[in-house]
């Protein structure tokens, strides 16, 4: 996000930013820019903001008023909210207006007549006025007046506040019993960060109430406790009562924690230690000089004078130096240096030492001085020399101010610049980190489309396992088809779930997930009840239940909306592509079929067949192929009577005509006594088919297909005869080629022989060519040809790599040609690989062998740099276990097992390495930080009772804190207690516990399902 911070930022520092804007790049505009000085790099805040417009295109905008400062005379404040507003105008920008107490809608009217109360009631109704016919997304925020803790800034209240009480008297411009609320700027922070965080477009106006309700005298009462023997004047300003309202406190979760009365002592003493600190008395006396230029100027040309004076006197007797006039040298100095004021100045002082000099020394008059021209001489030549040298200097200080002031500028401009260059490349490369490892793309949707592009359902059953297994990280996936109206058979599971998944389930089993019926629906296990799954997703045909598919169980991670909706997505696509299949079935049922009965056909059959041997290789379904023994009963009868002998799911086919197979789905061969035992009541002998044979029976059956030979034998006919056709024709021509008839070169023989028809063709075109127009391309012609590749090649061609499109790499992986993905897997290679880290995991299962090679060795590398980094760490706290080295090592530690690099057993031994690293940092600082991610890396190592003894902790020491009931949720769906898991909601509801916008999404995924939609 961009965002930009502008008005009265006397209370923005870099801390500020970090809480109000996690993540976000800030730039601040202070209101003090806006007047034309040496200091502001831009003429007037206009340039300035045209200057921002034309730089940025900001997504939020927070607006701070200047009454925010209490008793502040500062102008312009509705001026430079109108041309933030009109800047903003247009464009879908989120703003945040923060107002202080002044002109609240419910202040009283005492406080509404006061002219700061109108203008700041101006800037409410100029709010309004915006977001109505602008369509500009603003709130204002009215809170008490600000008040700043921080070390890094000067308050622009408490500072002069103090400054005024040190000299022993201050005056409050409230009344003694005025209201004068007051509210700490980090708190403010909070505020603003969770206002974003639930924005909606919505015009209103939120207002934070006055929580510890100060006035002025108490006010009073702590400065004089700070200050002994102050003397404190109250004026008789009614102040200003904020209404009382809680939309904040219990929509955001806020509510005010500091108290200035607490805090004035601490803001005191740190001023108290600005003012002691010891200055260097040299340093302090240049900077006194420096501050008064003018008397300093006069006195350096008064003690000048007399220096020049004295050495005139002395010198004026020695034949030497008596040559050289010191008063002139005197007045071209200080000419040159001070400029034509002084020089003036300088030139009259040494006219006077020079009258003085012939009155005293030579015996002149007045009236001999004045009246005889000759004597002026001397006199002149000063003020025209002071002149002179004073305007060179003034014209030179003057170039020089100029020049410096353009420098300036141009440095400006080229500091702003370069940081605007430096943030476009910033984002760029932020948008093409995005853009790459960018998930759930469209190219994922083509892939699982292609995928299910079969008109076999046994395959299609086969293809969702495998996809909801890859795209959803889940390897507990199970799928069910519903046969006689009241048994679930399983068909399909994930091959770790395949041995054990429960291969029959009846319907009142699964009633909570079948619903009402009438339609396809998703069923989410949000009461954690046993022995059902926890995602459940029903396809209905003619309404009823045909097809369930299930996840078993989903990580805490997974147990989101997003991962839901995904789960819906895919089974739609899998539901589009069963209905597909269903009713190509359907409608193929008389071909696929023998005439009268369910027996497949022999194809029909070898389609069964393949689809079962494919999941038997996958792992995920297991089958017996029974074939029946011959007995006294025909196969003709037997084909009509099977039907009633196998179940719904099993299927049986004819082979050669003669041969009766029996497919039993999901049996095993522990199950083949039972199988016997109900075949032999129907008086069907069966004897098993091993693999082997199955392979030989799959071979065979795509080799006769039906039974019906003869189209294949046709076939081999025709191959054979155009063969010999072939043979005789490349026969013919090379007995021309040898006979010197047809002028064709020898190596063109491999052309004839080895494509057929279009070979030959082409050799007697060539052949036609040369007999009409000569024996070849001439010379010319190929040189023509040479120049005209040469002068292409030598074209300029401009490379478009840097203008082509960015695709997400999962996209590039799937759609995109193999050139293309390589360019991009160098590309972030070359830029930021650890950036990549999850792509480039996925890009090491890619088929093409160079994709996957440049992924392993980028994933290796950055692995082993971690690997080295950590064992160092790791090291260095066995050497010297102190706390830097300790929070380097589990800082560190963290982050690693954050990437995802350590995996299986390695990933288990660090991870509990990392908590009895935060159970050695908690018993040094004990911060609610530290306790969090101790309780949460219990969590997952497993330790789930010692993690909840922390967490109950936690609760009753901050009941208010988001995180900490974060947990307490993930430890009772690990707990899988769904009671507890409500509980939890409960009482975050009931609290009003702040939630962020992802803790949202986390939570509204175990509230009712009807809210979750």
């Amino acid at each position: 996000m961009e965002v930009l911070v502008v008005g009265n930022t006397a209370y923005v520092d870099d801390d500020f930013c970090a809480k109000a804007f996690p993540g976000d790049h800030v730039k601040v505009v202070a209101a003090a820019e806006a007047r034309h000085d040496e200091s502001s790099p831009h003429a007037s805040w206009k340039e300035l903001l045209q200057h921002l417009d034309q730089a940025y295109e900001f997504d939020r905008v927070v607006y701070l008023s200047n009454y925010l400062t209490p008793h502040t005379d500062t102008v312009g404040d509705i001026e430079l909210l109108r041309s933030v507003f009109r800047t903003c105008a247009g464009r879908r920008v989120q703003l945040l207006y923060v107002a202080g107490p002044a002109g609240a809608e419910g202040a009283a009217d005492a406080a509404g007549r006061t002219g700061k109360g109108i203008i700041a009631r101006a800037a409410n109704d100029l709010c309004r006025y915006y977001a109505a016919s602008e369509g500009v997304q603003t709130k204002i925020l009215r809170v008490p007046f600000l008040y700043t803790a921080s070390a890094a800034l000067e308050d622009p209240f408490l500072v002069p506040l103090f400054d005024a009480c040190s000299t022993g008297s201050v005056a409050l411009q409230g009344a003694q019993d005025a209201a004068f609320p007051l509210l700490c700027a980090e708190e403010l922070a909070v505020l603003v960060r969770r206002i974003f965080d639930s924005w909606d477009g919505n015009f209103e106006m939120l207002d934070v109430a006055d929580t510890f309700h100060h006035t002025s005298g108490e006010v009073g009462d702590a400065l004089k406790a700070l200050f002994p023997g102050l003397a404190v004047a109250y004026g008789d300003s009614a102040g200003y009562a904020l209404p009382v309202s809680g939309v904040v406190r219990v929509r955001y979760g806020w509510f005010q924690r500091y108290d200035l009365l607490r805090d004035l002592s601490t803001i005191q003493a740190r001023w108290d230690a600005g003012r002691a600190k010891k200055v260097n008395p040299l340093r302090a006396a240049i900077d006194r000089i420096q501050m008064r230029a003018l008397p300093i100027k006069c006195l350096e040309t008064g003690v000048a004078w007399v220096l020049f004076e004295v050495l005139e006197h002395l010198f004026s007797q020695s034949a030497q130096l008596n040559v050289l006039d010191y008063r002139l040298l005197y007045v071209v100095l200080i000419g040159t240096l001070y400029g034509l004021d002084f020089g003036l100045v300088a030139a009259l002082l040494a006219s006077v030492g020079l009258a003085a000099s012939y009155f005293t020394q030579y015996g002149y008059t007045f009236q001999g001085l004045f009246y005889e021209p000759s004597n002026w001489l001397p006199f002149i030549a000063y003020f025209v020399v002071g002149a002179v040298c004073g305007y060179v200097q003034l014209r030179n200080s003057e170039a020089i101010r100029a020049e410096r002031d353009q420098n300036e500028l141009v440095r400006n401009r080229n500091t702003f610049l370069t940081q605007l260059y430096h943030d476009a490349i910033e984002d760029k490369r932020a948008y093409r980190r995005q853009i790459v490892g960018r998930h759930d793309s469209f190219g994922k949707i083509f892939a699982v489309t292609q995928e299910l592009d079969v008109l076999n359902p046994r395959d299609i059953y086969r293809k969702c396992c495998e996809l909801l297994g890859e795209i959803l990280e889940n390897d507990l996936v199970a799928i069910y088809h519903v046969s006689g109206g009241a048994f679930a058979r399983l068909v399909a599971a994930s091959p770790a779930i395949a041995e054990d998944a429960a291969r029959s389930l009846t319907l009142e089993q699964l009633a909570p997930l079948l619903g009402d019926g009438g339609r396809s629906s998703l069923w989410v296990n949000r009461e954690l009840t046993p022995g059902l799954p926890m995602f459940g997703y029903t396809i209905e045909r003619d309404g009823a239940p045909a097809v369930l598919i299930f996840v078993r169980s989903a990580a805490e991670n997974q147990m989101t909306l997003y991962y839901q909706n995904l789960f819906r997505i895919l089974c739609g696509l899998v539901e589009s592509a069963l209905g597909r299949a269903f009713d190509y079935e359907a409608v193929a049922q008389d071909k696929r079929c023998v005439d009268g009965t369910c027996v497949l056909k022999q194809a029909a059959f070898g389609q069964e067949l393949a689809a079962e041997q494919a999941l038997a290789d996958s792992k995920m379904g297991s089958f017996l192929l029974l074939r029946v023994v011959p007995g006294v009963e025909p196969v003709g009868e037997l084909v009509g009577a099977i039907g009633s002998a196998i179940r719904e799911s099993d299927a049986a086919g004819l082979v050669d005509g003669d041969v009766l197979y029996l497919l039993m789905r999901q049996a095993k061969a522990c199950d083949l006594p039972i199988i016997r035992e109900r075949l032999s009541a129907k008086h069907i002998a069966v004897e098993p088919v091993d693999g082997e044979d199955i392979v030989a029976l799959l071979q065979h059956i795509s080799y006769t297909g039906d039974g019906e030979g003869g189209c294949r034998l046709i076939s081999l006919v025709v191959a054979a005869v155009l063969l010999l056709i072939h043979a005789l024709v490349c026969l013919m021509l090379w007995t021309l080629m040898k006979l010197g008839l047809l002028p064709v070169r020898g190596h063109m023989l491999a052309v004839i022989v080895l494509v057929p028809l279009w070979g030959p063709l082409l050799v007697v075109l060539l052949s036609v060519c040369s007999a009409m127009f000569g024996e070849g391309l001439k010379e010319s012609a190929l040189e023509s040809l040479r120049f005209n590749d040469d002068l292409h090649r030598s074209m300029p061609v401009p490379s478009g790599e840097d203008d082509a499109g960015v695709v997400p790499l999962e996209e590039a992986l799937i759609v995109n040609d193999p050139a293309y993905r390589r360019r991009l897997m160098l590309s972030m290679l070359t830029e930021e690989p650890d950036a990549y880290l999850a792509q480039l995991q996925v890009a090491k299962l890619n088929d093409d062998v160079e994709v996957a090679h440049y992924a392993a060795t980028a994933v290796a590398q950055i692995s082993k740099e971690s690997d080295l980094k950590l064992q160092q760490l790791e090291r260095a706290f066995k050497t010297d276990p102190s706390a830097q080295n300790l929070n380097e090592y589990c800082d560190f530690l963290g982050e690693y097992l954050g990437s995802g690099l350590a995996e299986g057993r390695v990933a288990q031994i660090q991870r509990q390495q990392y908590a009895r690293l935060l159970a050695r940092r908690c018993e040094r600082e004990d911060t609610l930080e530290l306790r969090i991610r101790y309780a949460t890396a219990l969590a997952d190592v497993g330790q789930i009772d010692e993690a909840q003894a922390v967490t109950d902790q936690l609760v009753l020491d901050v009941p208010d804190e988001q995180e900490v009931w974060m947990l307490c949720l993930r430890l009772a769906v690990m707990r899988r207690d769904g009671d507890e898991v409500h509980r939890v909601i409960d009482a975050i509801d009931k609290q009003h516990v702040y939630l962020s916008a992802d803790n949202r999404e986390k939570l509204a995924f175990w509230r009712d399902g009807d809210e979750v939609r």
